[in-house]
């Protein structure tokens, strides 16, 4: 959705200004639309629970869901009550509620506009509020979770529950298919194909794979290793992480192609810090990563700032 200028800079003015009121709800577990937290931040959680796990022989399970369309799927009467009973500002909530209850659209193909119409749910995922607003609404499956004996870490449209213990596997059980209800309840829509559930224990896996979830019994794959939050989780004992793999080699014939340009030295070494450097490393402290790889990596920077010889 494309928003005016005006909108957009009143939106952030806003956010600055209900700072205190976010800080009254805030929760380690929401990574979305919280100052100084991200994707990253639920990565390396996460990792470090597997691995702590594993090494101290605790079981632990973990599943994932992504919710389809989440922002256009929210409701927006349910989130001006919530919002009202969260204490938000009432003149701030006045002004919002008539921007976006009066808003018309338009799809746009090419050169053309298509007929005018309203929505009846959902919220701009472009407007700076949508974010804070996606982890308010979102907030009482946090406490759902915790009254389960489940952990959970949220961000916007994705869920991320774990639960470590002996009796960890049913205990998920009960509390995933809680969170699929809760979902189902406010009207959002499980994207399956981006839904996972996994284990540290081989017998816990089989179990998994033989429960159908939620209201409606949709099987969910069972993974031992999978790409989430950027970085790659494992679960079995096998030591592989082709998403951080792959990163890190399309990274080095990149910097392969860099070191054939006729630029400067200087230049190709500011490429380098700028976007090759960020883009092969992130998520290589918390994951396994291909000693292959690193060192097709470490030769093409070597190529990128020395010169391409055997001495180098």
């Amino acid at each position: 959705t494309i928003l005016s200028r005006l909108y957009r800079l009143w939106a952030v003015i806003v956010l600055v200004r209900i700072v205190p009121w976010v800080a009254t709800w805030a929760d380690p577990a929401l990574l979305a639309g919280m100052p100084g937290r991200g994707a990253e931040d639920g990565a390396f959680a996460t990792s470090v629970d597997i691995e702590y796990c594993r090494l101290h022989g605790i079981p632990l399970t973990l599943g994932v869901t992504d919710l389809h369309k989440c922002f256009d799927r929210i409701c927006r009467a349910l989130l001006y009550l919530l919002l009202t009973i969260g204490g938000f500002p009432p003149g701030i909530l006045r002004a919002y509620k008539a921007y976006h209850e009066g808003l018309r659209y338009r799809f746009a193909l090419r050169q053309s506009l298509g007929e005018e119409h309203t929505r009846a749910l959902g919220i701009p995922q472009g407007c700076p509020l949508s974010m804070v607003f996606v982890a308010f609404f979102l907030l009482p499956l946090l406490s759902l979770m915790k009254s389960l004996g489940a952990a959970a870490l949220l961000l916007a449209d994705y869920i991320l529950i774990t639960v470590e213990g002996s009796v960890c596997c049913s205990v998920f059980i009960t509390a995933f298919d809680a969170a699929l209800t809760f979902f189902h309840m406010i009207g959002a829509v499980i994207a399956l194909s981006k839904s996972y559930v996994t284990s540290t224990v081989v017998a816990q896996r089989r179990e998994l794979a033989k429960v159908r979830w939620g209201p409606q019994g949709a099987p969910i794959l069972v993974v031992t290793h999978a790409r989430d939050l950027g970085a790659h989780f494992c679960t079995s004992l096998q030591c592989i992480a082709p998403t951080t793999t792959k990163r890190i080699i399309e990274s080095a014939d990149q910097s392969g192609t860099l070191a054939r340009r006729c630029a400067h030295p200087e230049l190709k070494c500011q490429v380098l810090l700028a976007k090759q450097i960020l883009k092969a490393l992130y998520s290589g402290h918390f994951t396994h990563v291909s000693h292959f790889a690193l060192r097709k990596l470490q030769s093409a920077f070597a190529r990128v700032v020395g010169p391409c010889d055997t001495n180098r």
